[in-house]
């Protein structure tokens, strides 16, 4: 599998490219049988770990294909893909999903030109980025939109009002 999946760490960070071939075949979300060993591998590990675990951030990426498909699709099968993992580490090995995000990036950030069937297998890929607790990094996305929420307001009434801050709107939340 060492062609497959490569690890990387750096400080608080471990990272984990899966060629997705190793969970799905091409075009496709459901996990194939053999991906389960995989999984349930690494979800033992997220598991044993979890407490040292801030995130874990599950991308899905695809190939951009050489006759031009519904561009939407891109998209949904990427993030189909994280999600299924992300499902996986939740459902069978109780990690708290509170410390699982998914991203679908479509086929927008390729490791490879989209020239040959070889370069688009490494394409078509899951990676996990695995977050330590001691990291500096900021992985609330809640601190990071947190400007844009008078947390005074919302959700008590349920529109816009709500949310806008005073200083972005320029005028006092109305009630």
């Amino acid at each position: 599998m060492q062609a497959s999946v490569s690890i990387a760490k750096i400080e608080d960070v471990i990272y984990i490219r899966f060629d997705s071939a190793i969970f799905f075949k091409p075009n496709e979300y459901a996990l194939r049988d053999d991906a389960y060993e995989v999984l349930e591998f690494i979800g033992d590990g997220l598991k044993e770990y979890e407490k040292e675990i801030k995130l874990i951030n599950i991308c899905g990426h695809t190939a951009k294909p050489a006759i031009e498909q519904d561009p939407e699709r891109t998209w949904r099968l990427s993030g189909e893909r994280a999600a299924v993992v992300a499902n996986y580490f939740e459902l069978d090995k109780n990690i708290d999903e509170k410390k699982i995000t998914i991203l679908g990036y479509g086929d927008n950030f390729p490791v490879e030109p989209n020239d040959t069937e070889e370069h688009m297998r490494k394409n078509r890929r899951v990676e996990l980025v695995i977050i330590g607790k001691n990291s500096n990094i900021n992985t609330s996305i809640y601190d990071a939109l947190a400007d844009l929420y008078n947390s005074d307001e919302y959700p008590k009434q349920g529109d816009v009002n709500d949310v806008l801050l005073p200083q972005i709107s320029g005028k006092k939340t109305t009630k």
